[in-house]
């Protein structure tokens, strides 16, 4: 963080960030220099920086971007219980993608299936409007494998989730968290 504040000073770096720290090593790091942004994971099948890392970075002022909001596909609703992921595949890995947790978050996604509908937003446009719905959030990165589906995630853009939406998605993930 040293070399990297010696950047700045020199004009060569505009802004420093950090991916994926605790909130130790963020305020460690902003005594060489203040971080400009956070990458970090979150979604709705991964809600762990709710607990200090959001709020901490809101406080501190720094950006958060967020990857990973459609768990690998996973919350767009394209996969069924029996998918089977390669071992060329990082799915092929992750234990969201693995047996009776697999089940169980497949379900977490029919369960949230009527309200995109209601909202006519696709699966993915909920879960990208919902991960960059919290107060810090700034951005999200967001794979794509087609065109189409470059289109479709960016229009989550546009999307705006009311205060009932909100709770309507809460409640389904809260039924949900006991995996």
């Amino acid at each position: 963080m040293g070399a990297m504040a010696e950047l700045v000073q020199a004009g060569k770096v505009r802004a420093v960030g950090c991916s994926n720290f605790s909130v130790q090593q963020m305020r460690e790091a902003n005594h060489y220099f203040p971080l400009q942004a956070h990458q970090l994971p979150y979604s709705m099948l991964n809600r762990s920086a709710e607990s200090e890392l959001l709020s901490t970075c809101q406080v501190d002022g720094i950006g958060v971007i967020v990857y990973w909001a459609l768990c690998r596909g996973l919350l767009t609703g394209k996969h069924t219980q029996d998918a089977t992921f390669g071992p060329d595949d990082w799915r092929h890995f992750d234990p969201l993608f693995q047996g009776e947790v697999f089940r169980h978050n497949l379900g977490i996604v029919e369960s949230l299936r009527p309200i995109a509908e209601e909202e006519g937003i696709t699966l993915g446009q909920l879960a990208i409007a919902w991960v960059v719905h919290p107060p810090g959030v700034t951005t999200t990165i967001v794979g794509a494998k087609s065109p189409e589906q470059v289109e479709q995630n960016a229009a989550a853009g546009d999307v705006l989730l009311s205060p009932s939406v909100l709770a309507k998605i809460e409640k389904v993930l809260e039924s949900g968290a006991d995996s």
